[in-house]
């Protein structure tokens, strides 16, 4: 660890301590997903949710603890073989519990939300 941690950035070392020194468990919970057709013919995607992150103690005892992360958001579309494809794919800084964004897509949506891969 102590050479992954040398020669981690600043930036990063956070994610060293999530992951490797304590116990982190992040909640993600697309709330809404709603989508409009644009008169240019794209459609607006508007994704309401929540993020939380917590740390649990060696008792499984869980603290919320403050939010500052890059999360992955997603829209799905279909292609011209009805397969599920990305429309967008993109992090964003989440900062707080409450969050919505609007996205533009040129193509119908079939469903979004945050952290799609996982």
């Amino acid at each position: 660890m102590k050479y992954i941690k040398a020669e981690t950035p600043d930036s990063h070392q956070c994610i060293i301590e999530d992951l490797f020194d304590t116990i982190t468990l992040f909640e993600n919970k697309t709330e809404t997903v709603e989508y409009r057709e644009l008169k240019d013919k794209k459609f607006e995607v508007t994704i309401t949710f929540n993020s939380e992150k917590f740390r649990t103690d060696s008792s499984g005892n869980e603290k919320p603890i403050g939010f500052n992360e890059w999360i992955d958001l997603g829209v799905f579309g279909e292609n011209d073989k009805g397969e599920e494809e990305f429309l967008y794919l993109q992090k964003r800084k989440i900062s707080k519990k409450e969050n919505t964004f609007k996205i533009i897509v040129n193509e119908k949506p079939t469903k979004a939300g945050i952290n799609p891969i996982n």
